[in-house]
């Protein structure tokens, strides 16, 4: 029987009014504690920690784990896992990644350290790590990409410590976040590889990258895996204990250089700019961690008249929506960037239409 108009309308009330009062309960009995894990739903922006059973026996099980999902409403975000790797001299690594179910930006707030406490208030036996939040910014293009988090070191006491304990990892999670170009961001990313330090320090190379001209390489599988998905595939794939890449060496010692490091190498005969888009090409065939935004913190540094309409091309080609916006806003702020011979010689349609909508707003 067809509805009358009448019908219509108030079929939609009701269902606006049963959104609001579900919308209301929520807010209200929103959790003081989301836990994300395989037995409970959680909402991405109500999410408050990673929880991980029996860390003590997955720590010393090297192994892929699955820790569960988040959710925006009813449709899945995040699924969040981690693999493990047992170290010489009794170090035990956790490696924790996400897989982003849909496309667009976030960022991830999560411990920066390793160290814990213990929660004796709780009914249950829970360690957690301590809240000292680093924060680490994506950009996913297609759905279910894959993103390398964080490393926690963890000793043979901290084992004992663990057992028959749940690891609680404090987690905050924001959706359509913009990289914050700054120092903060920098000395976080600087952070991270203070652990990749200690460890190339204690153990020697176990492993062999060799370049297109035959170069070999030694580096420590661990960090390497870690740091870069795709040569962790590579190596997964491989049952020697070298791989070859399609790459010439200057590009690997770049790369070795920023995942032993933090830092960028600089290169002779290379502009800003050019060096730039090197860098940009390595970490779109490696997708080494966070290196897009260290070479964003770069060339923002570095904008001027002269190479501001290579910025440009550079922060379209590569979607690098914060270095776009700043070198908008110093093209805005610079009209003598119009007088360039770059300028003149552009011919990219896209570009011209960019940067005059965002010169009218």
């Amino acid at each position: 029987m067809a509805l009358l108009f009448d019908d219509i309308d108030a079929s939609h009330m009701l269902d606006d009014i049963e959104e609001s009062i579900e919308e209301d309960f929520e807010a209200e009995n929103k959790p003081e504690n989301a836990y994300i894990s395989t037995m409970f739903r959680c909402q991405s922006t109500e999410a408050t920690h990673l929880c991980i059973m029996d860390a003590d026996l997955k720590l010393s099980n090297e192994n892929n784990y699955d820790i569960g999902g988040a959710y925006r409403k009813d449709k899945p975000e995040f699924w969040f896992y981690y693999t493990t790797t047992m170290c010489p001299k009794h170090v035990y690594l956790l490696n924790l990644f996400v897989c982003h179910r849909q496309s667009g930006t976030f960022a991830l707030g999560v411990p920066n350290s390793s160290e814990m406490s213990h929660n004796k208030q709780s009914q249950y036996k829970e360690t957690t790590l301590q809240n000292n939040m680093s924060w680490y910014y994506y950009k996913s293009t297609l759905k279910d990409e894959k993103f390398y988090i964080k490393t926690y070191a963890f000793t043979l006491q901290d084992l004992k410590n663990l057992r028959n304990s749940t690891l609680l990892i404090p987690l905050c999670i924001k959706i359509d976040q913009s990289i914050a170009l700054n120092e903060q961001i920098e000395r976080s990313i600087r952070f991270d590889f203070d652990i990749v330090t200690s460890i190339s320090k204690q153990e020697k190379p176990d492993y062999v990258l060799i370049s297109k001209s035959g170069k070999e390489y030694p580096v420590h599988k661990l960090i390497l895996t870690a740091q870069s998905p795709v040569i962790g595939a590579k190596a997964r794939d491989s049952k020697s204990n070298c791989i070859n890449l399609d790459t010439d060496n200057e590009e690997i010692e770049i790369l070795l250089e920023f995942i032993y490091t933090g830092t960028l190498k600089e290169l002779k005969g290379f502009s800003m700019a050019e060096l730039g888009q090197k860098l940009l090409e390595i970490y779109d065939k490696y997708q080494i961690k966070s290196l897009d935004t260290l070479i964003q913190l770069l060339l923002v540094r570095v904008i001027d008249v002269n190479n501001a309409v290579d910025m440009v091309k550079i922060a379209m080609n590569h979607n690098l929506m914060d270095l776009k916006q700043t070198v908008f806003k110093f093209i805005k702020n610079n009209p003598q960037v119009l007088k360039t011979k770059s300028w003149k010689e552009l011919n990219n349609a896209e570009v011209v239409k960019a940067l005059y909508q965002f010169s009218n707003t």
